[in-house]
């Protein structure tokens, strides 16, 4: 089972392995249309790497509804 969880600042230093490995998820909500959903950590290591940081994703993350 996944816990997921709106990352706190303080996760924003896990990359996606580590996440993966602490069985982490991470939810993504949109400010403009309100859509939520869970990030697909796997997806997300093919696409940018297993070192890449939570951090990353959270600033480049566009809603897969509005934008």
């Amino acid at each position: 089972m996944v816990k997921e969880f709106y990352a706190d600042e303080h996760n924003y230093h896990l990359s996606l392995n580590e996440m993966l490995h602490m069985r982490l998820g991470a939810k993504f909500k949109c400010l403009k249309c309100a859509a939520e959903y869970a990030f697909d950590i796997p997806e997300l290591i093919a696409q940018h790497g297993g070192e890449t940081r939570l951090r990353f994703i959270q600033r480049n993350a566009k809603c897969r509804y509005c934008d």
